[in-house]
């Protein structure tokens, strides 16, 4: 009996030739779940996240970008109150 099912095996999570997928060279999720688990269990001394950051504050490395950064920013401010001030003026009539 043929399925017919070769259309429809990237459905099934085969992306290459369906007669390569051999059990012998493959994973199961349960050996990948243990592995996962094997390692997390394990301590990690040289773990980098444990207090080896730290904030040295935000903003811009060159003067001259803060500066077009606020202009920037102002004429933003400015065209929304342009904007709102026309649309209060029109009275909501078109």
């Amino acid at each position: 009996m043929h399925l017919n099912t070769r259309g429809h095996a990237h459905a099934f999570g085969f992306r290459g030739q369906l007669i390569t997928k051999s059990r012998h060279y493959s994973t199961r999720c349960q050996d990948l779940r243990e592995a996962r688990a094997a390692h997390m269990k394990m301590p990690h001394s040289d773990d980098p996240v444990a207090g080896s950051f730290s904030y040295d504050g935000r903003g811009y490395d060159d003067p001259r970008a803060a500066t077009i950064a606020e202009f920037l920013h102002q004429l933003m401010l400015e065209a929304r109150r342009a904007a709102k001030s026309d649309v209060t003026n029109a009275g909501g009539s078109l």
